[in-house]
């Protein structure tokens, strides 16, 4: 995979899980849900779950 720069146009965005998350965003946006503390990321105009802290907390052993 080849490395690409992210342009300065991400957005941040806050709402909640039953909130519809933009379309549209720009690609790196990240989308926090306050209620549940996920955090989404957006890819090619696609909201992903952003797994890297509960992936690092499992990988130390924290988590159940």
């Amino acid at each position: 995979m080849a490395v690409g720069e992210i342009s300065g146009n991400a957005a941040n965005y806050i709402g909640l899980e039953e909130d519809t998350k933009p379309s549209g965003a720009p690609e790196g946006s990240t989308f926090l849900e306050v209620d549940t503390g996920q955090k989404w990321v957006c890819h090619e105009y696609v909201w992903y779950q952003d797994l890297t802290l509960l992936n690092a907390l499992t990988q130390a052993g924290i988590t159940e």
